[in-house]
């Protein structure tokens, strides 16, 4: 990644917050590719910390003032004011599906973020389901992530569908964007998942059952106290924790008491005390 793009990057994280001037905001449809430009090769690192910075909601319905760093341009700003603008842009929604099938790994993943910033809720939902029935993988990836962001219920029944997939990835993000969803619909598909193979699965199935709140979780996530890893036992503890029904309880304190691993137990007590 070059320095310019890195200088984009600085700028777009260290957004402050406090000013309401809507002047300056980049309204063309072709700024999502001019963004993505500039994302393109970054160090994985670099391309979390755009993605938090996207998702923050500092910028929503104003531009935010831009705290200098060395080098940056009036584009660099420009293209930060315009991230957190793009859900007033006219169409970018082609722009963000093509990139969708780019091999580069921050672009894919950071046109996913973006969906999140348009105004058409139910097009981008449209586009993104078909883009799950995508013959390559990695796009599947995306679509399912970018629905994760967009978080609008209707993309609820495509994603369950895609839990029973043979693909490890595609279920592990499948259930993380269920729980970005926190839609009951997606119960039964996610206490499935409880007892998927592999253990990421596994461990986002509870986490999302915990973002869902639904006391129909209470029962399976009792029994995931009991899985053989411990990331799953502490996911599980913390969502019934979420979920504060004190049908839990008793399984709980038993965790408290038996558990051989201190992660866990300090997550039961924790959820106890969320449920007391």
């Amino acid at each position: 990644m070059n320095y310019r793009s890195l200088v984009t990057v600085a700028g777009l994280a260290t957004l402050a917050t406090g000013c309401a001037d809507r002047a300056s905001a980049m309204q063309q449809p072709d700024d999502a590719a001019a963004f993505l430009s500039h994302v393109r090769g970054a160090d994985p690192v670099v391309c979390e910390l755009v993605g938090h910075a996207l998702r923050n909601t500092w910028g929503r319905g104003s531009v935010t003032p831009v705290l200098r760093v060395p080098g940056q341009t009036e584009e660099t700003v420009a293209l930060v004011r315009w991230a957190h603008q793009a859900h007033e842009q006219s169409d970018m929604i082609p722009t963000l599906r093509a990139a969708l099938d780019e091999p580069d790994a921050c672009v894919r993943a950071t046109a996913a973020r973006l969906f999140d910033h348009t105004r058409d809720r139910r097009r981008a939902v449209s586009v993104l389901t078909d883009a799950l029935r995508s013959s390559n993988a990695t796009t599947q990836h995306a679509a399912a992530m970018a629905l994760g962001y967009v978080e609008d219920r209707a993309a609820v029944g495509a994603l369950v569908e895609r839990m029973t997939s043979r693909d490890v990835e595609m279920r592990l993000v499948v259930a993380w964007a269920l729980g970005e969803i926190e839609h009951p619909d997606a119960i039964p598909a996610l206490v499935r998942a409880l007892d998927d193979a592999d253990v990421g699965v596994r461990g986002n199935a509870a986490w999302a059952l915990g973002r869902i709140e639904r006391s129909a979780a209470v029962g399976p996530l009792a029994d995931a106290l009991g899985d053989p890893e411990v990331s799953v036992r502490v996911n599980a503890a913390w969502a019934l924790g979420q979920i504060e029904d004190a049908a839990a309880i008793p399984a709980l304190s038993e965790v408290l008491q038996r558990d051989q691993n201190a992660e866990v137990r300090r997550a039961a007590a924790w959820a106890l005390g969320k449920i007391e």
